[in-house]
Protein backbone atom coordinates (compact mmCIF):
# COMPACT_ATOMS: atom_id res chain seq x y z
CA UNK A 1 0.00 0.00 0.00
CA UNK A 2 2.73 2.49 0.86
CA UNK A 3 4.49 1.62 -2.40
CA UNK A 4 1.44 2.79 -4.38
CA UNK A 5 1.33 5.99 -2.37
CA UNK A 6 4.97 6.67 -3.21
CA UNK A 7 4.28 6.10 -6.91
CA UNK A 8 1.33 8.48 -6.77
CA UNK A 9 3.50 11.14 -5.15
CA UNK A 10 6.14 10.62 -7.84
CA UNK A 11 3.75 11.60 -10.63
CA UNK A 12 2.26 14.63 -8.88
CA UNK A 13 3.69 18.06 -9.69
CA UNK A 14 5.68 19.67 -6.84
CA UNK A 15 2.97 22.29 -6.28
CA UNK A 16 0.55 19.57 -5.16
CA UNK A 17 3.03 17.90 -2.81
CA UNK A 18 3.32 20.80 -0.37
CA UNK A 19 1.26 20.80 2.77
CA UNK A 20 -0.88 23.95 2.90
CA UNK A 21 -0.72 24.08 6.71
CA UNK A 22 3.07 24.22 6.71
CA UNK A 23 3.06 26.86 3.96
CA UNK A 24 0.64 29.02 5.94
CA UNK A 25 2.66 28.52 9.12
CA UNK A 26 5.81 29.53 7.25
CA UNK A 27 4.17 32.74 6.06
CA UNK A 28 2.96 33.55 9.56
CA UNK A 29 6.39 32.90 11.07
CA UNK A 30 8.08 34.99 8.36
CA UNK A 31 5.71 37.89 9.06
CA UNK A 32 6.27 37.58 12.81
CA UNK A 33 10.03 37.59 12.23
CA UNK A 34 9.90 40.76 10.14
CA UNK A 35 7.72 42.51 12.72
CA UNK A 36 10.02 41.39 15.56
CA UNK A 37 13.13 42.59 13.74
CA UNK A 38 11.73 46.05 13.12
CA UNK A 39 10.46 46.24 16.70
CA UNK A 40 13.94 45.32 17.97
CA UNK A 41 15.54 47.94 15.71
CA UNK A 42 13.12 50.57 17.04
CA UNK A 43 13.88 49.72 20.67
CA UNK A 44 17.63 49.60 20.06
CA UNK A 45 18.18 52.75 18.03
CA UNK A 46 15.29 55.02 19.05
CA UNK A 47 13.91 53.96 22.43
CA UNK A 48 17.10 52.96 24.31
CA UNK A 49 19.13 55.79 25.83
CA UNK A 50 22.76 56.29 24.91
CA UNK A 51 25.37 55.15 27.39
CA UNK A 52 27.56 57.96 28.81
CA UNK A 53 30.97 56.59 27.90
CA UNK A 54 30.44 54.72 24.65
CA UNK A 55 27.52 56.74 23.27
CA UNK A 56 25.83 55.14 20.26
CA UNK A 57 28.57 52.53 19.79
CA UNK A 58 27.27 50.44 22.68
CA UNK A 59 23.94 49.88 20.91
CA UNK A 60 25.55 47.52 18.40
CA UNK A 61 26.16 45.07 21.25
CA UNK A 62 22.44 44.31 21.33
CA UNK A 63 22.90 42.52 18.00
CA UNK A 64 26.55 41.50 18.26
CA UNK A 65 26.41 39.57 21.54
CA UNK A 66 23.12 37.78 20.86
CA UNK A 67 24.32 36.79 17.39
CA UNK A 68 27.53 35.41 18.88
CA UNK A 69 25.57 33.31 21.38
CA UNK A 70 23.37 31.94 18.61
CA UNK A 71 26.42 31.14 16.46
CA UNK A 72 28.00 29.21 19.35
CA UNK A 73 24.71 27.40 20.00
CA UNK A 74 24.32 26.47 16.33
CA UNK A 75 27.83 25.05 16.13
CA UNK A 76 27.31 23.15 19.40
CA UNK A 77 24.15 21.61 17.92
CA UNK A 78 26.22 20.76 14.82
CA UNK A 79 28.75 19.03 17.08
CA UNK A 80 26.08 17.01 18.90
CA UNK A 81 24.31 15.85 15.74
CA UNK A 82 27.61 15.05 14.03
CA UNK A 83 28.56 12.78 16.93
CA UNK A 84 25.11 11.17 16.80
CA UNK A 85 25.54 10.60 13.06
CA UNK A 86 28.92 8.96 13.58
CA UNK A 87 27.53 6.68 16.28
CA UNK A 88 24.10 5.75 14.86
CA UNK A 89 24.66 6.31 11.10
CA UNK A 90 21.18 7.81 10.62
CA UNK A 91 21.04 10.25 7.75
CA UNK A 92 18.65 12.60 9.59
CA UNK A 93 21.37 13.44 12.13
CA UNK A 94 23.69 14.43 9.31
CA UNK A 95 20.96 16.63 7.85
CA UNK A 96 20.37 18.35 11.19
CA UNK A 97 24.11 18.94 11.59
CA UNK A 98 24.33 20.41 8.09
CA UNK A 99 21.39 22.76 8.61
CA UNK A 100 22.68 23.85 12.00
CA UNK A 101 26.10 24.57 10.49
CA UNK A 102 24.46 26.81 7.88
CA UNK A 103 22.67 28.72 10.62
CA UNK A 104 25.95 29.01 12.53
CA UNK A 105 27.69 30.47 9.49
CA UNK A 106 24.94 33.08 9.04
CA UNK A 107 25.18 34.23 12.65
CA UNK A 108 28.99 34.20 12.52
CA UNK A 109 28.85 36.53 9.51
CA UNK A 110 26.51 38.81 11.48
CA UNK A 111 28.98 38.79 14.40
CA UNK A 112 31.91 39.64 12.16
CA UNK A 113 30.09 42.47 10.40
CA UNK A 114 28.79 44.16 13.56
Amino acid sequence: MSMNLEREKAVLPPSQLTDTKSVNLGKVLFGATIISMFTALYFIFIFADEEKTMRAAQKIFYYHVSSAWLAFLAFFVTFVFSILFLIKRKRIYDTYAYVSAEIGVVFTIIVLTT
